[in-house]
């Protein structure tokens, strides 16, 4: 059972991390046999596998499942939102004895405000997705979460980062700019929004969802305590007040859409029809709606259970390393030629150029201390540090996830990259505080 202290874990898209910060494994007082290493490596490795293929299907579904529904973002995000109910109610309803009584005690303002921002984040990733709709562009524009959660990190916790921690943040924003410089000198020149205002409005939007987005991680962090809360529990809380938000911003998400509020609810039916293959707008082709849509809720369920496994298996930094190698395939998958023309892109110089920035971004914020350390122990610059087990074998039983304090960096809280699907959930989300073991 995925378990959390509520004590400040360092982020899923990471969390027992909130948004990316180093875990460590507990110790062990056995030796790992040579066989049982070769094992559990190649049990990593296929996991590891596994996770980034999901995952990469998570992140190009999350786009293409626009392209039939791109004139029902607010239906899209309700339906999105509503499938963790059945799932995660249905494990707390067969777990609820086994649930501890400091998170049964946890008000349900504090999940009500959860949810609420997660909402809110949802809702305008749903809508700014379906109107850029350029596939490469969501991905990387979606890295602005790591300057976004660094900013309210360091203003709401009062953590400290260390100078790689800015320049990886920096490396970003200028990586993004680079990739928006044609857009913005030519702003008519990219047919790809279909939405009122154009591209820059939309890009910009998708970059604002991360400040909820960042805020619901840093409010988890500040105020689940030191409650043992087990994380199907707490998707399922999240998901509740989360879902109610989405109908009680349903008027003013309507008016960021451009829905007349006497149309919003034919809408809403308009994306059920889709759903069922049915057109309603003049523009509407379902045909592949329920395939997508259908196929997107699986993954992103399926992903964020991943997160959870591939955290206990190997640690944040792994997870980190599936969510880095995710950002160039997902970016030059929507640059093949059999992507739908509506989410197609094209790997022009600053595209690469930009992609290329922002992943260095990224190494730089995550790796470089712990590269730095390493190189200093191989040229014996430094005395080695005290081996310590990756991961705890035998301890990977069920979802228990047991985490000893620590971290890595003093970097506190980092979104992860290719971070936010929708919902808000996963790294950046998710949030599996860490307990200590007795």
């Amino acid at each position: 059972m995925a378990r959390s202290s509520g004590k400040q874990v360092g982020d899923a898209s990471g969390e027992a991390l909130l948004l990316g910060e180093e875990l460590q494994a507990p110790e062990v007082d056995v030796e790992e046999e040579p066989s049982d290493k070769a094992g559990s490596d190649r049990a990593l490795l296929i996991v590891f596998g596994i996770m980034v293929a999901v995952g990469l299907c998570n992140n190009i579904l999350r786009v293409l499942q626009f392209g039939p529904m791109h004139n029902y973002a607010l239906f899209t995000n309700l339906l999105t939102t509503f499938v963790y109910l059945p799932t995660s109610w249905g494990y707390v309803y067969f777990n609820w004895s086994k649930l501890t009584d400091d998170e049964k005690a946890i008000p349900w303002y504090k999940w009500a405000i959860m949810g609420g921002l997660d909402s809110m984040a949802g809702i305008l990733q749903s809508i700014a997705v379906a109107f850029v709709s350029n596939g490469t562009l969501v991905t990387l524009l979606l890295q602005s979460a790591i300057p976004v959660s660094m900013i309210f990190t360091r203003l709401f916790t009062k953590k400290r980062y260390k100078w790689f921690n800015y320049v990886g943040a920096v490396a970003v924003l200028i990586g993004i700019a680079i990739v928006l410089a044609p857009k913005l000198a030519q702003p008519d020149s990219d047919s790809t929004s279909s939405g009122p205002g154009g591209l820059i409005v939309w890009a910009l939007v998708l970059v604002a969802s991360c400040v909820p987005m960042t805020l619901s991680s840093v409010y988890k962090e500040l105020n689940l305590g030191d409650a043992d809360c087990d994380a199907w529990h707490m998707n399922g809380q999240v998901a509740l007040y989360q879902f109610i938000a989405s109908f009680i911003l349903l008027y003013p998400s309507g008016l960021i859409e451009g829905i007349p509020a006497d149309d919003l609810w034919q809408n809403i039916w308009g994306g059920f029809r889709c759903l069922a293959t049915l057109n309603t707008a003049a523009n509407d082709d379902c045909s592949s709606a329920p395939y997508l849509v259908t196929a997107y809720c699986v993954a992103n369920l399926g992903y964020n259970v991943l997160i959870i496994v591939i955290l206990k298996m190997g640690g944040s930094n792994l997870l980190w390393l599936c969510l880095t190698t995710m950002v160039p395939m997902a970016s030059f998958f929507f640059a093949l030629p059999f992507v739908p023309i509506a989410n197609r892109s094209t790997i022009t110089p600053y595209t690469g150029i930009g992609l290329v920035v922002i992943l260095g971004g990224l190494v730089i914020y995550r790796f470089y201390d712990t590269a730095a350390a390493f190189v200093r122990r191989i040229t014996g610059s430094a005395p080695a540090p005290e081996e310590a087990p990756t991961k705890a074998i035998g301890d990977y039983v069920a979802m228990d996830i047991s985490i000893d304090d620590g971290s890595v960096n003093g970097a506190g809280s980092a979104p992860s990259p290719v971070t936010s699907s929708t919902p808000v959930r996963g790294v950046g989300a998710m949030h599996v505080p860490r307990r200590k073991r007795k």
